[in-house]
């Protein structure tokens, strides 16, 4: 997929999914200030494409 301000598509949408095709492989961590909240998490696999895995947050135990 590519969006309007990309100047060069073609190479545009295979850099996206080299970077998809990377973080989902290797596991890594991804944060995004425009997913819902905690914004935090991985990629994976999902068929032909990917899905969000967000981060599970628990509360904190406060202690005494």
């Amino acid at each position: 997929m590519s969006i309007a301000i990309d100047s060069a598509e073609a190479r545009a949408v295979q850099a996206r999914a080299r970077v998809l095709d990377e973080v989902a492989t290797r596991g890594w961590w991804v944060a995004a200030s425009r997913l819902p909240f905690p914004g935090l998490g991985h990629l994976r696999r999902a068929g032909e494409g990917y899905g969000w895995a967000p981060v599970h947050f628990k509360p904190v135990d406060q202690p005494g």
